[in-house]
């Protein structure tokens, strides 16, 4: 009689149905579970990533500019005869400074004397110094090249190098 009822217990559709739907209910609620711990990872990453993305503010860009101060480092002059390198002088700063002040003048001065100049910034990385047009390269904010190039005849000039530094 016992062997019976437990086969109709198998065979009984409502019991299997009911252990189908227990399964069922702890696999769903294993997933809500795995789901919100999930979730919480991610809204704790998300919001990591957020208060770190909003701590390290970026410096604004700072565009490179010829004004102020500088220390003249390196002078160098390479002469060239019918387009040919002839000779190349190269000479330290020696205390010289350019100081290309806003008022568009530059103070040139040395240990023993100084002098001032009317400048202005050109199109095209150039800068007008009293006359004189330079050639701006390289310019960054702790460093600049002016290049000049002097023409006597043709075939015949020299080039000036003069090596800025802040």
């Amino acid at each position: 009689m016992q062997k019976l009822q437990i086969a109709n217990m198998l065979t009984d559709n409502s019991i299997i149905n009911t252990l189908f739907a227990t399964v069922v209910w702890y696999l769903k609620q294993s997933f809500q579970t795995i789901k919100k711990i999930n979730m919480k990872k991610l809204l704790a990453i998300s919001l990591l990533g957020l208060i770190l993305f909003t701590a390290c503010k970026k410096d604004p860009a700072v565009e490179p500019s010829l004004t102020g101060k500088w220390n003249v480092e390196t002078i160098v002059t390479k002469e060239y005869e019918n387009g040919v390198l002839i000779n190349t002088n190269t000479e330290q700063g020696d205390g010289f400074k350019y100081d290309f002040q806003t008022n568009g003048n530059l103070l040139i001065t040395s240990f023993l004397n100084g002098s001032s100049h009317p400048y202005s910034i050109l199109p095209g990385s150039k800068v007008d110094i009293d006359g004189d047009i330079f050639e701006i390269r390289n310019l960054t904010a702790s460093q600049v090249t002016l290049f000049f190039r002097q023409d006597y005849v043709p075939g015949e000039y020299d080039d000036l190098f003069i090596n800025l530094k802040k």
